[in-house]
C-alpha cells in the first residue's frame, strides 16, 4: 500500500512538472497580451483624456487604491478565487478601465480605477505566488533560488516588453491623424518648447472613431489574454478550501506584519529609491507619450 501512495505520488509529480514550462509560458503570454493593452491606455491618458486631467486623476486612484488592496483584500481574493482565476479577475478590470476610457467621465472613469485597482493588486500579487510555485515544482531542494530566479526572468523579459508592443499598437493606429503636420525635428529633445507644443494641440484632432477603434483593438488583445488564461492555465492555491476559517486571521497577520515592517528604518530607506526609479515611468505617462 505504501508503495503503491509512492508511485502515485511521484506520478503526479512528473505530470505537475511536465505542465511547468508550459504553465510559465501561458502566464508570459497572458501578461504580454494584457498588458500590452494596459500600457497604451495608460501612456495615452494624459493626451487623450486631459479634459479636467481625469486620465491621470485615474491613475493616481488606480494605483492608490492597489497600494491599500495590497494591504487588505490580496489575501482573502487569491484563497477564493485560487491564483487562476484572481489573475482572470484583474483582466476583467482592465476591461473595465479601458472601457471607462472610451468615455471618460469622472463619475464613470474614477470608480471603475478603483475597482480595477483592487482587482490588480490581486492580480500581481498572484502571479507573483504562481511563478514561484511553479519554480519550486521544477526544482530540487538546493535549486530553489536559481529556479525562481530564472523564472522570473523569463517572466520579466515577456512583461516589460509590453510598452514596445503597447506603443506600437497605438503609434499604427493613431499616426494617420497626425500625418500632416510638419514637423520640426530639432525642437525634438532638450529643445522641446511647450509653449509652441500647445498650439499643436489646438490643430490635432483624434476623432471619436479612431479613439473606438484603438480602444477596441486593445479590448481584443485583453480577451485573447484571457482565453489564454481560461484555457491553459492551471489552477494553483497556497491554502485549501478547508483552511477557511483561518482566512481572516491569516490576511490580518500578513497586514499587521506588513505594517511593522514598514516603519523599519532598512525599509524607510528604501522609500526614496523607489520612488525614483518610478519617476521615469511618472514622466512616460505625462508628458513623454503626449499625442
Amino acid at each position: 500500500m505504501d508503495q503503491n501512495k509512492e508511485i502515485a505520488t511521484k506520478s503526479s509529480d512528473v505530470r505537475r512538472r511536465g505542465g511547468t514550462k508550459r504553465n510559465l509560458l501561458i502566464i508570459s503570454l497572458a501578461y504580454t497580451c494584457a498588458f500590452t493593452s494596459f500600457d497604451a491606455v495608460t501612456n495615452l491618458q494624459s493626451s487623450l483624456n486631459s479634459s479636467d486631467d481625469v486620465g491621470l486623476h485615474s491613475l493616481v486612484v488606480f494605483y492608490g487604491v492597489s497600494i491599500l488592496a495590497c494591504l487588505f483584500f490580496t489575501t482573502p481574493l487569491m484563497h477564493i478565487f485560487g491564483y487562476k482565476w484572481s489573475i482572470f479577475g484583474g483582466q476583467i478590470g482592465m476591461i473595465g478601465y479601458i472601457a471607462a476610457s472610451m468615455y471618460p467621465k469622472q463619475w464613470l472613469l474614477l470608480p471603475m480605477s478603483a475597482i480595477s485597482g483592487i482587482l490588480h493588486a490581486s492580480m500581481s500579487t498572484a502571479h507573483d505566488s504562481y511563478i514561484t510555485l511553479l519554480a519550486v515544482d521544477k526544482s530540487d531542494n538546493d535549486e530553489v533560488d536559481e529556479k525562481v530566479t530564472k523564472y522570473y526572468s523569463i517572466f520579466l523579459i515577456a512583461y516589460q516588453s509590453t510598452q514596445i508592443w503597447g506603443n506600437l499598437v497605438s503609434y499604427f493606429i493613431l499616426r494617420k491623424t497626425s500625418s500632416a503636420i510638419n514637423t520640426n525635428l530639432t525642437l525634438c529633445g532638450a529643445n522641446f518648447m511647450p509653449n509652441n507644443h500647445q498650439v499643436i494641440d489646438e490643430i490635432v484632432h483624434v476623432s471619436n472613431k479612431t479613439i473606438y477603434i484603438l480602444f477596441g483593438v486593445l479590448i481584443g488583445i485583453i480577451l485573447l489574454s484571457m482565453i489564454l488564461i481560461i484555457a491553459f492555465l492551471s489552477q494553483r492555491r497556497d491554502m485549501e478550501k478547508d483552511q477557511s476559517k483561518s482566512l481572516f486571521h491569516k490576511s490580518l497577520n500578513y497586514t499587521l506584519s506588513t505594517l511593522k515592517d514598514i516603519i523599519t528604518p532598512n525599509h524607510l530607506l528604501l522609500i526614496p529609491l523607489g520612488f525614483w526609479t518610478v519617476a521615469p515611468e511618472a514622466f512616460i505617462i505625462g508628458a513623454f507619450t503626449n499625442v
